[in-house]
C-alpha cells in the first residue's frame, strides 16, 4: 500500500510529530510506503509542504493548496488527516470525487465541535462524513466529539504507542540527569495540560519531601509558562521545579528512569481536551508508577490502582495520589512493574499493524 499521512509537522519533540513519524517509520518496516503532506517541513519527493489552516489569512491561499493536495494524494492508496480540523475538512474539499480512501483520524481537541462556530462546526460533520473511515485514539474522544454535537455512526480505536525499543533500561538510562529525587512531567506548558493543578499539588506535599524536586520538561507557551512560573514563587517553591524544553531524546530518557513518579493532570472543557496520553506510556515503558486525572485522555493509558492512579483533578486529589506513592517504595515498584506491561500492549509495532489491518479492509471494501 501507499498511505499517505496529514498533519502539522515531523517533530519529534512534539506530540503530533513523534506520534506521526514513529506510526510511519512502523508502517514502512511492514512494507508498505509513506508519504506526508505537512505544514511545516520540507518538501521532497514523498513530501509536500503547504498551508492548511483555515485562518482568514490563508484562505487566499486554500485553492492553490488544494490543488497541490489533491495532486499528491491521487498517488496514494489511502489518505490519513490527523485531525479533523483542519486537515480533514482540507483534504476532503481537495479530494472530492477523487476514489482514493480516506480516514478521518480524531486525535484530541481538534476533533471536536466547539460552541459559537457554526461554520466551522458546519465543516467537521460534513468532514467525518466523507470519511470512508473515522479513526479515534480513545473512547474519551468519542464521547467528548459526541457530547459536542455529532454523533459518529462507525469509529475503530486505534490508540497512540510507545517505543519500547528505545524507552527501556540501559546503562545510558540509568545515569542520573540531575540528582534525586524528583518527580517528573513531559507536556507543552499549555492550559489542556494542567500544569495549573499539579505544581499547586507538589507544593502541598513539598514540606513533607523537602528533598524532592519536580523537573518539568516541554516546550513553553509564553503567557501560560510565565503564569506557571509566578504560581511557583507564590506557593514558595520557585527553588523546586526545574523548567526544562527541547531536550534531547536521550536526555528525555535518563529523567524518564530517574524519576520517583510521573504525574500529568489534563484538564477537560469545552473548547480543549487531551486524547490519550503518549507519555504516561512513555514512562510506564521506564517503569514509572504515573499520576493522571480522570474525565481526560488519561484514562485510556492508565490503569487506575495497577500502573498509577486516576485523581480528580484538581490539587488536593493529585497531592494524596502523588504521596500515595511516594511513602510506599513496594507499590511503586509494583505500579512500574505493571507500567512496563503495560506500555509493552502499545508497542509502535502493534500499533502499525492496526493501521495495515483497517486499511487493507478499507481498501477491499
Amino acid at each position: 500500500m501507499r498511505i499517505c499521512l496529514v498533519a502539522n509537522n515531523l517533530n519529534p519533540h512534539a506530540g503530533w510529530g513523534r506520534l506521526v513519524s514513529n506510526v510511519a517509520e512502523k508502517i514502512k518496516t511492514l512494507g508498505h510506503e509513506v508519504g506526508f503532506i505537512l505544514e511545516k517541513g520540507v518538501n521532497n519527493e514523498n513530501t509536500l509542504v503547504v498551508p492548511l489552516n483555515l485562518k482568514l489569512s490563508n484562505l487566499f491561499n486554500l485553492p492553490g493548496s488544494m490543488r497541490r493536495v489533491r495532486r499528491f494524494a491521487a498517488g496514494y492508496d489511502a489518505v490519513i488527516s490527523y485531525d479533523i480540523n483542519p486537515y480533514g475538512i482540507v483534504v476532503s474539499l481537495a479530494m472530492l470525487g477523487l476514489k482514493k480512501k480516506k480516514v478521518a483520524y480524531a486525535i484530541a481537541t481538534y476533533s471536536v465541535l466547539t460552541s459559537g462556530h457554526f461554520f466551522k462546526n458546519m465543516l467537521m460533520r460534513w468532514a467525518y462524513q466523507q470519511a470512508d473511515a473515522v479513526w479515534s485514539v480513545s473512547k474519551f474522544v468519542v464521547q467528548q466529539i459526541e457530547k459536542s454535537g455529532y454523533k459518529i455512526k462507525t469509529c475503530e480505536i486505534i490508540p497512540v504507542g510507545v517505543d519500547t525499543s528505545f524507552f527501556k533500561k540501559t546503562e545510558r538510562s540509568v545515569s542520573r540527569p540531575i540528582p534525586s529525587p524528583y518527580i517528573l512531567s513531559v507536556g507543552a506548558l499549555k492550559y489542556r495540560k494542567g500544569f495549573h493543578v499539579s505544581i499547586p499539588a507538589f507544593a502541598a506535599i513539598a514540606k513533607d519531601f523537602p528533598d524532592l524536586k519536580y523537573v518539568i520538561i516541554g516546550d513553553q507557551d509564553m503567557s501560560y509558562a510565565k503564569r506557571m512560573k509566578a504560581l511557583a514563587a507564590e506557593l514558595q517553591i520557585e527553588d523546586r521545579i526545574i523548567f526544562l524544553e527541547k531536550i534531547s531524546d536521550e536526555d528525555l530518557l535518563k529523567y524518564y528512569y530517574n524519576a520517583s513518579l510521573f504525574v500529568l493532570t489534563p484538564i477537560t472543557t469545552r473548547e480543549m481536551i487531551e486524547g490519550f496520553g503518549m507519555v504516561y506510556l512513555e514512562a510506564g515503558a521506564c517503569a514509572r508508577p504515573v499520576v493522571g486525572t480522570l474525565d481526560s485522555g488519561a484514562e485510556a493509558a492508565i490503569v487506575e490502582g495497577v500502573t498509577g492512579f486516576l485523581a480528580q483533578p484538581e490539587a488536593g486529589a493529585v497531592a494524596i495520589a502523588m504521596r500515595k506513592i511516594l511513602e510506599n517504595a513496594t507499590l511503586a515498584a509494583s505500579m512500574g512493574a505493571n507500567g512496563v506491561k503495560r506500555a509493552a500492549e502499545f508497542d509502535w509495532d502493534k500499533v502499525a499493524g492496526m493501521y495495515v489491518d483497517s486499511l487493507q479492509k478499507l481498501l477491499r471494501s
